[in-house]
Parts: C-alpha cells; sequence; structure tokens
C-alpha cells in the first residue's frame, strides 16, 4: 500500500510518501501475526522505516473502534489504514494518529 500524503497537510503531518510492506524479517514471521514494514518519506526527502506488529496495533484499533482489522481477511483494509494514519512523532518516530469511528 502505498498512500501520497495531500499537500495540504503534508507539513501538518511531517511526511510526503508513506509505504506499507506486508513482511518484516524472518524473526519477525515466527513471533507475530501481524508484520508491517512502513517506510515514509519526510517533506526534505529522508526516509524513516519502522516495524509494526499486533502489539502496536491492536490497542490502536480497539481505541478507534476499529479491531476486527487484524483479521487475516481485511490485511489490505488494515495496511491502508495504516498508511493513512502514519504521521511523524517525538524523536523523528512513526506513529499512528487516532483512528476517528468504525470506518478508517
Amino acid at each position: 500500500e502505498t498512500h501520497e500524503v495531500p499537500e495540504a497537510s503534508a507539513a501538518t503531518v511531517g511526511l510526503r510518501t508513506v509505504e506499507v510492506f506486508n513482511r518484516t524479517t524472518d524473526r519477525d514471521v515466527v513471533l507475530f501475526a501481524t508484520n508491517f514494514r512502513v517506510r515514509a518519506t519526510r517533506l526534505l526527502g529522508s526516509m524513516l522505516v519502522q516495524d509494526f506488529h499486533e502489539q502496536d496495533l491492536e490497542p490502536w484499533l480497539r481505541e478507534g473502534g476499529c479491531p476486527w482489522l487484524l483479521g487475516a481477511s481485511r490485511e489490505q483494509d488494515l495496511a491502508h489504514a495504516v498508511s493513512t494514519h502514519v504521521v511523524l512523532g517525538p524523536k523523528n518516530r512513526l506513529v499512528l494518529a487516532p483512528l476517528q469511528g468504525a470506518d478508517p
């Protein structure tokens, strides 16, 4: 999933593009059911990479009213939700902005 950040909100989130890949490391495949690697390009061109697993995503989805997105059949929807809610957080880390309602 690749998400181009709209120009109007790019300055707000500090990112230009966000890509979500469905694989991290071989070790993670054994340890976790959900393995997303998120690569984001900052406005000035540098890249940030961060891995997200179910223990990162489950509280975020529960708070947003969308815990069903962790279901195996909803992987594309989850990737889309992640790609459209990743923002630049403290210490140049990628964080997930709160979901608004049950339809990410």
